[in-house]
This record gives C-alpha cells, structure tokens and sequence, in this order.
C-alpha cells in the first residue's frame, strides 16, 4: 500500500438528515436496548460504508431507518469533529456531517434500531430529549430551518 495512505489515520464519518416534511422535521428514538443513547431522540443517518459517496449514504441510511426516501434541499448543512472516545472507535477522528432533505411522505417505517418516531416543529424538537449531534445541527441552522418550515 503507498506510505501517504499508511500514515494517514482511519476517520469515522457519519452522516445525518434533517428531513422536512411540509412544516414538521422528522425526529426518530433510538431503542432503549441500544448500547449507545438509549432512548434519545435523533435526526437519522449513520456511517458512511466504505465504497459509498455521501448523497448515496444520506438516502440509504434514511430509507433504512425510517423507509422512505429523500432528496436534498442543502446537501451539507453542517458539521462537527472530535475524537471518538468510546472504547470500539477510541481515538479515531469522529466527523459529522448533516444535510437538510426533504421527504414527499409522512409515513415512516422504523428499522429495529428505533422504537418511535415523530413530525415536530422546531420548537417541538427542542423541547424533547435529543441527542447532542441533533440538537447541535438543529440550533446551528435554526434561522434557515424557519424559513424552509413557514406554512
């Protein structure tokens, strides 16, 4: 393998979706079996597989958690890094990144990695257990949320 590819170190990337139906922002909860956030509620999405690009990714993980399928209004909308310090990616660089989609359906279909879900307002959203990750890309992009949300 090439010495530059060697010395570079494994990233984790995550992707996630702020997924807009009409008014609402779908929100999902992760299982209170689930080994990391038990019973938080989230945005969906997931880690990037290895030979995938990032739209790609985006829509797989959203038809995978919540069945259905979205396109992008703003494909990257945010981002946040940090080192992973959870003993199965300790050390690795952790990077995020969140789009905003949107969905033609409100009806969700839940993978087993979720227990419920809901269409909230922005408000709404806030005002419920989110995840860091979540409410972190909700707040960062509250002022094109609004206007993207207007009935």
């Amino acid at each position: 393998m090439n010495k530059a590819i060697e010395s570079r170190p494994r990233v984790l990337l995550v992707i996630r979706a702020i997924v807009l139906f009409k008014t609402k922002i779908l929100l999902i909860q992760r299982s209170k079996d689930d080994t990391h956030e038990p019973n938080l509620w989230e945005i969906p999405g997931g880690k990037l597989d290895i030979g995938q690009d990032l739209g790609d990714a985006i829509e797989r993980e959203v038809m995978e958690e919540a069945g259905i399928f979205v396109y992008p209004l703003r494909p990257l909308v945010s981002y946040m890094s940090d080192i992973a310090s959870s003993s199965k990616y300790k050390g690795i660089p952790y990077i995020r990144l969140v789009g905003l989609y949107k969905s033609d359906t409100e009806k969700v279909r839940l993978s087993f990695e979720h227990q419920d879900f809901k269409w909230v307002s922005f408000e709404e959203a806030l005002g419920m257990k989110l995840s860091d990750v979540s409410k972190r890309s909700l707040l960062s992009w509250e002022k094109e949320l609004e206007e993207y949300l207007k009935e």
